[in-house]
């Protein structure tokens, strides 16, 4: 934890970081009374989340590239000529959200979107080359998060929390 909150003194203004770990205590230290354990597992998670937001930003800052673009990124790379649908299933986000952000992508020249031939009611979505090109970026920048999350770690520590997170 000192680790991570080394990060975000490091990444955030310290008024700002003092108001989130303030009230973050205040909200773990309630629900934990209330015997809410989960809650707390979550609100850790989703502070890891927003730190991991914080980090990509500044990673990307030099870039037309967001936060958010990182799973765009990796799935459709992985995946060309997926689905809208099935990039929304697979980055966990609303379809009205996918269709926003590919608009985004589009517009900055890293997506390409096709009617499907088999169904003209189907969006497929394909890389470019500018995604392409920046795809090791992205992928050297999750690197660092996760190496710098698992600095801390043991290796049964590291598989043992990756298993308990898949859990729940």
């Amino acid at each position: 934890m000192q680790n991570f909150l080394f990060l975000c003194f490091k990444l955030l203004s310290p008024d700002f970081l003092c108001d989130i770990i303030v009230a973050d205590a205040t909200i773990i230290s309630m629900l934990a009374r209330k015997g809410n354990y989960m809650a707390t597992i979550m609100r850790k998670v989703n502070i890891l989340s927003r730190a991991e937001g914080v980090f990509r930003n500044d990673m990307l800052k030099d870039s037309s590239l967001s936060p958010c673009h990182h799973s765009y990124i990796l799935a459709i790379s992985k995946n060309p000529g997926m689905t809208q649908d099935e990039l929304a299933g697979h980055i966990c986000v609303n379809k009205s959200g996918v269709t926003r952000t590919l608009a985004q992508l589009e517009g900055l020249g890293y997506v390409e979107r096709r009617v499907c031939e088999a169904d003209k009611r189907v969006m497929r979505v394909y890389p470019t080359e500018l995604m392409l090109e920046v795809l090791p970026r992205v992928v050297d920048i999750v690197h660092l998060w996760n190496d710098y999350l698992n600095e801390a770690l043991t290796e049964d520590e590291a598989e043992t929390l990756s298993r308990l997170l898949d859990k729940v």
